[in-house]
């Protein structure tokens, strides 16, 4: 058999809301994808994944299948396959995945790699604090040499779709009700985390008759205008649905928790690279939040020294990092063939993929 490296390789970045698909070596991915939404028997929208986890495996391969087809003109046994996924991912759902690209899509070799530890990649470091955020969930986890510390990796419920699902109540009327992607669209927009905090942004909006905090957001106004010429304004909504939606007062908190769990070696390291990732961290001062959170939390004389890092592309990190993996030669010690998975069985990624 040849050697699953000497073929082209395809990078896949399964995300809550969008797939991104492309190969390995280049810069962008070539297909960027939303999920499809579909109705449930109780007739709420659901996507196919859902927290990082593929909820319905038929939509899914239904959804991987029309790219190779149509995106790319591949045969699926053409390729091996770096397929992210979200840290602290079930076993059960590892396997999943194994058997449905081996027997599915025949696919020669693949390769499961943490979407964290990916984003650490992209940025150029091996030890660092990821902070993984995305539409429904966000994943706080150090990294150690490459490899990600599942004892010390922390959930949180929420993420940028949270924020959406916030503006979307809030500033919608009976006359004038918003859609989710308008309430997206606003986010983007208009949408900041206050970099003092929420009490502190109030004080200085409100009481000091101060502007909102727009350098920070991507809009010179806090107006937004519908389709229909109806115009929604947003007062303190523009920082108080991403402070409250996302608990941005317990994400320092929670980094700190984590490195608590790390060995004391290498929590100046973890501190000084802390990495944003995902589209649920691309409101603008983010970063600068969780920096003035964590010096705020110190006592004094500590010798903590923080650094938060923002990749130039941050929702594409992942994909990015998947991309600078796949084409390095070391990657052949670490593909699962298909003659190891028909030798050993699914399990083969629980030790084949570390990370």
């Amino acid at each position: 058999m040849d050697s699953p490296i000497s073929q082209a390789v395809l990078v896949f970045d399964n995300g809550s809301s969008k797939i991104r698909a492309g190969y390995a070596g280049e810069e962008e991915p070539r297909v960027r994808r939303h999920n499809p939404v579909y109705s449930d028997a109780s007739s709420l929208e659901r996507h196919p994944i859902e927290d990082g986890l593929v909820t319905d495996w038929d939509a899914f391969e239904n959804i991987w299948r029309d790219i190779f087809d149509k995106q790319f003109d591949l045969s699926t046994s053409a390729c091996p396959v770096v397929m992210s996924e979200r840290p602290l991912t079930p076993k059960p759902h590892r396997r999943k995945m194994a058997e449905l690209l081996f027997e599915s899509f025949q696919t020669p070799a693949v390769h499961l790699a943490s979407a964290s530890a990916l984003s650490m990649y992209s940025a150029g470091r091996t030890t660092a604090m990821v902070i993984l955020s995305g539409e429904s969930s966000t994943f706080i986890t150090p990294h150690y040499e490459g490899f990600p510390l599942p004892h010390a990796t922390a959930h949180l419920p929420f993420g940028g779709g949270t924020v959406t699902s916030a503006l979307q109540a809030v500033l919608s009327s009976p006359s004038h009700p918003l859609s989710l992607s308008t309430a997206r669209a606003i986010k983007h927009r208009c949408c900041y985390a206050p970099v003092k905090g929420y009490l502190a942004e109030v004080a200085r909006t409100r009481y000091s008759n101060a502007p909102l905090d727009w350098p920070r957001a991507r809009a010179e106004s806090p107006e937004y205008t519908l389709p229909d010429g109806h115009t929604v304004s947003l007062e303190t909504e523009a920082f108080s649905a991403p402070e409250f939606a996302m608990s941005l007062d317990t994400w320092a908190p929670t980094v700190r928790s984590s490195t608590s769990k790390c060995v004391l070696d290498i929590r100046r390291d973890l501190n000084a690279n802390i990495i944003l990732s995902g589209g649920g961290t691309l409101l603008p001062g983010l970063g600068d939040r969780i920096a003035n959170d964590l010096i705020a939390s110190e006592t004094r004389g500590s010798w903590a020294r923080y650094r938060v890092v923002a990749p130039a592309e941050w929702d594409l990190s992942t994909w990015i990092g998947g991309s600078v993996l796949g084409s390095l030669s070391t990657m052949e010690e670490m593909w699962v063939t298909k003659q190891d998975y028909e030798e050993v069985g699914a399990e083969v990624v629980a030790w084949r993929c570390l990370f």
